[in-house]
C-alpha cells in the first residue's frame, strides 16, 4: 500500500472501517484540532466528521489507540533492531516510520497498561500521528504495509516479555477546581455553570434546531466573517469553530457574542433562566 498516493480523508476511513478512531491535529503539530479527543476513545467519529476535518484541509491525522489496539513506540534505531531480530514474525505487523524512530501496531486481547519501560513506549489509549502527517520537524511518517496486517496478540509480553511500565505518582486533588471556586465566590446562590449547561443549549441560544449529530454553520461571531460554514456544535455540547479557532461550551459562546466576562455572563444567563 503506497500511503504517499491516498488522501487522509481515505486514510480516515480506512481506519474507520477497521474500528479505529482517528483525529485531525494542527498542521505540522501533533496538537489536536478539536477542542476535544477523548470522547473518541469510546467511539467512532461520523463520516460527516471525517469530511469535516479531512477533506480540503491540511490537519495531519492521528490514530487513537483503544479497544486492544497498542502501538509499541521505539525512539532508538539500535532498540528498535534488536527487538525485530528478537521477535521475528511478529515484527511483520503494520509499522511506520516515524522522525526518530517505529511505531509498531498489535491487536493485543488482554488488558495491558501504557507506559514506558527501556527505551520503549507503549499507548493503549493516547493517540500518535500516523501516514501520511508531518512531524513537526517536517519529516512525513511512512507507513510500511495496511491495517489488514496488524498482527493479533494474547499479550503484549508476547513482544516485550520485560515491559515493566514505569508508575506514575499522581497527587490527588482534594480541593475543587480553582475556576468553580473562584466562581462560587462571586456568583449569587443558586447560580452555577453546571445547571446553566443543563438548561441551556448551544442550538437554543443560536435560535436552531436541536440535532443529535454534528452540526455545521456559518460562525456566528461578530468578529469572524465566515463563508464556509467553519462553526461546528457537537452533540455533547460544546462547539468549535475551524476558522476563528473559538471553543467551549454555551456559557463561553454568551460571553463571546456579548463581550462580556464569565462572571458577568453566569449571572445574566442565571437571571434569564429563573436560577436566582
Amino acid at each position: 500500500m503506497d500511503w504517499t498516493k491516498i488522501s487522509k480523508y481515505e486514510v480516515a476511513c480506512l481506519w474507520r472501517q477497521h474500528n479505529v478512531s482517528t483525529i485531525p491535529t494542527l498542521c505540522g503539530s501533533k496538537k489536536p484540532a478539536i477542542p476535544a479527543w477523548k470522547p473518541y476513545q469510546e467511539r467512532l467519529p461520523t463520516m460527516e466528521e471525517l469530511a469535516f476535518w479531512f477533506r480540503n484541509t491540511n490537519y495531519n491525522i492521528a490514530v487513537v489507540a483503544s479497544h486492544g489496539l497498542v502501538v509499541v513506540d521505539f525512539d532508538d534505531e539500535q532498540r528498535c533492531q534488536e527487538w525485530r531480530e528478537s521477535v521475528c514474525e511478529k515484527s511483520r505487523t503494520f509499522h511506520v516510520r516515524t522522525a526518530r524512530g517505529w511505531h509498531y501496531y498489535f491487536w493485543v486481547r488482554q488488558e495491558c497498561k501504557e507506559g514506558h519501560s527501556n527505551g520503549v513506549d507503549v499507548k493503549t489509549r493516547g493517540y500518535c500521528l500516523c501516514p501520511p502527517s508531518l512531524h513537526p520537524s517536517g519529516v512525513q511518517y511512512v507507513g510500511y504495509g495496511s491495517p489488514d496486517d496488524i498482527v493479533y496478540l494474547e499479550s503484549i509480553y508476547d513482544v516485550l516479555p520485560d515491559y515493566k511500565p514505569e508508575v506514575v505518582r499522581v497527587v490527588a486533588k482534594i480541593n475543587a477546581d480553582p475556576f468553580v471556586l473562584a466562581m462560587r465566590e462571586i456568583l449569587p446562590a443558586g447560580i452555577d455553570i453546571q445547571t446553566i449547561k443543563e438548561r441551556l443549549s448551544i442550538e437554543e441560544l443560536l435560535g436552531i434546531p436541536r440535532a443529535a449529530s454534528l452540526q455545521h454553520l456559518n460562525c456566528p461571531l461578530p468578529s469572524h466573517r465566515d463563508e464556509h460554514a467553519s462553526f461546528a456544535i457537537y452533540p455533547d455540547g460544546h462547539f468549535f469553530c475551524y476558522g476563528c479557532g473559538a471553543h467551549g461550551d454555551v456559557v463561553t459562546l454568551y460571553s463571546l457574542l456579548y463581550n462580556m466576562s464569565t462572571g458577568d455572563t453566569i449571572r445574566e444567563l442565571g437571571r434569564k433562566l429563573g436560577l436566582k
